[in-house]
């Protein structure tokens, strides 16, 4: 009898045990599934944001056409949001040092032009490893554009600048 009442304690404590590694294992992957569904939202966020600007700035460059007002170079320099008058609740100002960023953040880094997207939930597959999305809003060459385009300021494209590390705090 003892022997018995031994061995089904021992099967019990083993059960338990199975039971604590699937329900840890189940934690696990609900956790994974959960931060990869907050990754493609934000990512669906950041390019619905991307988007925006880009009608955004099309309708003021067309209004300033409209209106006979050229842009200036410094247009394609200058920052987006302030060129559009507006600015999302995540837009946290100049882009600071890497260790300062807030994820889910858009800023601007003035001495380049640069638009950037300080992701949240970054994945280390992305394009960006560290997270941080860059664009620049730069002319179209001359061959892309039509003949109506070619003086009137009006071909130009918030294109992604490739993020070599960029700024790092290694450089």
């Amino acid at each position: 009898m003892r022997e018995a009442l031994t061995a089904w304690t021992l099967r019990r404590r083993w059960q338990r045990l199975g039971l604590w590694l699937v329900l840890l294992m189940a934690i696990g992957l609900l956790w994974l599934l959960t931060w990869r569904i907050l990754g493609v939202l934000e990512m669906r966020n950041m390019q619905a944001m991307h988007g925006a600007l880009a009608r955004g700035l099309s309708d003021l460059a067309a209004e300033r056409l409209a209106a006979g007002q050229p842009l200036p170079e410094a247009w394609l320099r200058g920052n987006p949001f302030q060129l559009l008058r507006w600015q999302p609740d995540d837009y946290c100002g100049s882009l600071p040092p890497p260790g300062q960023r807030r994820g889910g953040c858009w800023y601007y880094l003035a001495e380049r032009g640069w638009l950037a997207y300080q992701a949240r939930y970054a994945d280390r597959r992305a394009p960006a490893a560290d997270g941080l999305y860059l664009w620049q809003l730069r002319r179209l060459p001359e061959k892309m554009q039509t003949a109506s385009q070619r003086d009137d300021g009006l071909a130009f494209e918030l294109q992604s600048v490739r993020n070599d590390g960029f700024p790092s705090s290694a450089r």
